[in-house]
Formats: structure tokens, sequence, C-alpha cells
């Protein structure tokens, strides 16, 4: 299963800025996220929620990205 887990800075837009996390996979139809305070929060959120879908926490890559990532490309 192709899990993709990111904790991202939300600087623009609608909806709430700020930290976030995302939790995707397509073979499963799973595609969930929300606003955290911390990265730090974020990060144990996507852990809860990749436990939540049978998935081992500690197989799956964080990507971290933050304002420097845009800057980047």
């Amino acid at each position: 299963m192709a899990w993709h887990a990111i904790v991202f800075w939300k600087s623009a837009g609608s909806g709430p800025l700020g930290w976030h996390w995302r939790l995707t996979n397509a073979e499963l139809g799973v595609e969930e996220g929300a606003p955290a305070d911390s990265v730090e929060q974020a990060a144990a959120a996507l852990r809860a929620a990749l436990q939540r879908h049978g998935a081992a926490p500690e197989a799956v890559p964080v990507e971290i990205w933050d304002e420097g990532v845009w800057e980047k490309c």
C-alpha cells in the first residue's frame, strides 16, 4: 500500500493557515488531514491516523514541508 504522509505550513489560501497534516492512499481511497498547532502535533496526528488505518507508522516516511520548500523549487 502506497501511503503519502506530509506535514506542511500553509501561509495563503482559504481555510485555516499554519501547520497542517495530510495522509493519502490512492489504492484504499484514503484522504484525510487537518490543521495542527505545531509540527509535532501534526506528526502525532499522522501517526494516529496511520494506526487507525492499520498501517505501521514507523514504516511510513513523513515529509515535512515548510516555507523554504517553495523557495527551492
